[in-house]
């Protein structure tokens, strides 16, 4: 990240702040009782976040 441009470590950081909120409003609108649901919405965040930062490592700025 060091070699990307301001513009660029903003565009990553808000991807990141907004999957994170994404996935936390869907874990509290989820319904009571299905802890199922809230591990999927876990393990989808976690994949995601994943990728990005695996892709990261190949952005240019």
């Amino acid at each position: 990240m060091e070699r990307w441009s301001g513009d660029d470590v903003k565009m990553a950081s808000g991807l990141f702040v907004r999957n994170t909120f994404y996935r936390a409003e869907q874990v509290v609108q989820m319904p009571e009782g299905r802890p199922d649901r809230e591990a999927e919405i876990m393990r989808k965040a976690e994949r995601e976040m994943r990728l990005m930062v695996l892709g990261s490592e190949a952005w240019e700025s």
